[in-house]
């Protein structure tokens, strides 16, 4: 019997955003996943772009910005966006299919924006997972056990606002069916 270990990436997104407060720089954790591909965690990037952009620059005719009153006043020309800047790469095709290279090749990807409130730096990296070394199951052994029917003891008004109990053993003979077809794809896939 061989044993094989198979290596994969996951891939981490994290958005950090930096700023002044209290006459020191805070840098504060926005959010962290992890994704099985390259694409999730640029999806991910995507989304959270588009709420720290929204959250800077609301749209002028939303509802809360009416009531506002003259709070928000528009950025000039010649001072840095970071929503624009934001927009911008969640729009840039090229630069989503240049990010997805990176990420595929096994390497780092950052995008940033920063104006006079802070930075928003956000990160797409692959992490190797190593599994435990494991066998192909033995096609002596069943993959699915059978499941024996038991009679019903109590009366059906105690019971009728519960799934009848046929309908979760047929679940978990489904459940325990659908397993047992992937631990065989992964060990022929091995093989």
């Amino acid at each position: 019997m061989t044993y094989e270990t198979w290596t994969k990436y996951r891939y981490k997104a994290t958005v950090v955003a930096e700023g002044p407060v209290n006459g020191t720089t805070a840098r504060v954790l926005r959010g962290a996943w992890e994704t099985y591909t390259p694409g999730g965690a640029l999806y991910r990037l995507r989304q959270q772009a588009h709420r720290i952009a929204d959250g800077l620059d609301p749209h002028p005719r939303a509802a809360w910005v009416a009531d506002a009153g003259r709070v928000l006043v528009p950025v000039g020309s010649h001072m840095p966006d970071v929503p624009s800047a934001l927009r911008a790469w969640c729009d840039d095709h090229r630069q989503q299919e240049a990010a997805r290279r990176r990420l595929d090749r096994g390497e780092r990807f950052t995008v940033g924006a920063a104006d006079h409130s802070g930075r928003y730096t956000l990160t797409a990296q692959p992490t190797e997972v190593t599994a435990a070394p494991s066998t192909a199951p033995s096609t002596a052994s069943p993959l699915v056990a059978p499941v024996r029917r038991r009679r019903r003891t109590r009366s059906r008004s105690r019971n009728r606002h519960r799934a009848p109990r046929h309908h979760l053993e047929a679940l978990a003979v489904t459940l325990g069916a659908v397993v047992g077809i992937l631990a065989l794809a992964v060990a022929i896939g091995r093989g």
